[in-house]
């Protein structure tokens, strides 16, 4: 029989309902009036307008600092799960032109499995700051993988004085004391792995839509937030050298985006990729030689050679969205391939940016644009980095919401995540419109 953690009183406000009331469920909750929609835009635009001094003095916020959190033996297994990153600072100062709540929110969506960011997109950013004790600007990054019932997230703060104060805050919240599987410090508002729908708040990102305990755990410059001491503990033990970041099917397509980083590229959000191999678990060196293997997608349209990595980003160039792509390779002959492939493939849905001009520069009517780079390691790897941009005006970026939309389906032909289906069954283009 599960246990029930118990469920305190609710205070005034706690729910959207009001006192004793549950909250409505996001299919059943109508739409608020334009004045209620205006105030909560207003009171979210508030809440991500308090960023703090280190992000006013223009500190980069770095992909690799939050991958550096996650273990490497993450890819090791026969599904890999994606991990997702959003660049918090980078989102908030890009949502600030939004005219609606949901756009203030719109390059956040690789992080909305992660609970700190459904609770924003719940509606309630002032219930958010009292459950956490900061706003969302006080943030520097969010980061996460696995699944819903056991999400890992990972609090970018930048230092461990801002750790120290939010595990503070925490104790104030209901959390308790919680010593299991070897954790350090570490905090819980419940028992591991309970859901209590009786317990539920929207707003709140340590319970969520269905009551579920939270165990927070401080690491360096992090909190890990999870249902799971086991996972708490593994990121707690997880070195530098150890790590996602350091992954050798990851690091080459890392130091590939850190590059156009230094050119003035922003990373507002990233999904990490390691292609499932539909076998049993096999040693990580025999999964190397499986990854990315062809599909029963093969015949649906172009795709890039078998890769060992990759990382699918939305990126900010000159003002303008685009989409990153950094596929790690054992060559840079077959990254080269790849990259003619992505091209091709993105050129191909708009004909005027399919034939340069003179100067080999895009035409000026073109709405596609593609620049593609290698980048070999040190190690002998090599990596392929193609940033494919659009002439889309506004706070969004859809053509990275609509690619992520293929991910998470495992329906993106281009990078081999196939769904499984007989060859022959229609597929969607291989790239959406830009």
């Amino acid at each position: 029989m599960t246990s029930r953690v118990p469920v305190s009183p609710r205070r005034t406000g706690d729910m959207p309902g009001g006192p004793g009331e549950p909250a409505a469920s996001p299919s059943r909750r109508r739409l608020p009036a334009p004045a209620a929609r205006l105030t909560r835009l207003a009171l979210l635009l508030g809440s991500l307008a308090a960023v703090p001094a280190h992000a006013a003095q223009g500190e980069a916020v770095s992909l690799y600092e939050a991958l550096t959190t996650m273990p490497a033996s993450l890819l090791d297994g026969p599904a890999p799960p994606l991990a997702v990153f959003v660049n918090i600072q980078a989102a908030i100062a890009l949502g600030r032109a939004a005219t609606t709540p949901e756009g203030a929110l719109a390059r956040m969506s690789a992080g909305l499995p992660l609970r700190a960011i459904a609770a924003l997109q719940a509606g309630d950013p002032v219930r958010w700051q009292q459950a956490t004790g900061m706003t969302p600007g006080a943030l520097r990054y969010l980061a996460g993988y696995g699944k819903p019932a056991a999400m890992t997230t990972i609090w970018g703060l930048g230092s461990p004085e801002r750790v120290d104060q939010l595990m503070r805050s925490l104790s104030t919240q209901g959390f308790q004391p919680f010593a299991s599987s070897g954790l350090s410090r570490a905090l819980a508002n419940g028992d591991p792995l309970v859901i209590d729908l009786g317990r539920r708040e929207p707003g709140n990102p340590w319970l969520g839509t269905r009551g579920q305990t939270s165990i927070a755990a401080p690491l360096q410059t992090a909190v890990v937030q999870t249902g799971a001491p086991q996972a708490a503990a593994i990121l707690q033990h997880t070195a530098p050298a150890t790590s996602l970041a350091q992954h050798e099917a990851i690091r080459p397509a890392l130091d590939a985006l850190q590059s156009a980083v230094q050119e003035g590229v922003q990373v507002v959000q990233a999904v990490v990729v390691a292609p499932a191999t539909d076998t049993d678990p096999v040693a990580p060196a025999a999964r190397a030689a499986l990854r990315g293997a062809p599909s029963a997608m093969a015949a649906q349209g172009p795709q890039v050679p078998a890769y060992n990595g990759a990382i699918l980003a939305d990126v900010q160039s000159d003002g303008i969205p685009a989409v990153g792509i950094a596929l790690t390779y054992d060559d840079c002959a077959t990254a080269t391939q790849a990259g003619d492939t992505l091209a091709r493939a993105w050129q191909s849905v708009d004909p005027p940016a399919s034939v340069p001009a003179a100067d080999g520069q895009p035409r000026a009517e073109a709405t596609a644009t593609v620049k593609v780079s290698m980048h070999p390691s040190p190690a002998g790897s090599c990596a392929v980095l193609a940033r494919l941009g659009a002439a889309t005006a506004g706070v969004a970026n859809p053509v990275f919401d609509r690619m992520l939309a293929r991910l998470h389906e495992q329906n993106l032909p281009l990078l081999r995540i196939g769904n499984g289906e007989a060859p022959g069954v229609p597929a969607a283009p291989a790239l959406p419109t830009p």
